[in-house]
């Protein structure tokens, strides 16, 4: 992307621009699973085979920004 400096882009998941402070695990689990799972402490998860795959894999999305 031939970027000056790392504040030259932005990464947004569901359509929120993350902070460049959050873990993956913070975004996982208030952004991501949001309010589909409130047992964001579980460690289990059943994978169903007819299952909508956004359901199983974090998209995140990055580009440059406006300013």
């Amino acid at each position: 992307m031939h970027l000056e400096n790392h504040f030259n882009v932005e990464i947004r998941c569901r359509g929120q621009e993350l902070e460049p402070v959050l873990t993956l695990q913070h975004v996982r689990d208030a952004i991501w699973r949001g309010s589909r799972d409130n047992s964001s402490n579980s460690q289990n998860l059943t994978l169903l085979p007819n299952s909508s795959s956004s359901d199983h894999l974090m998209v995140l999305h990055y580009g440059r920004t406006l300013s």
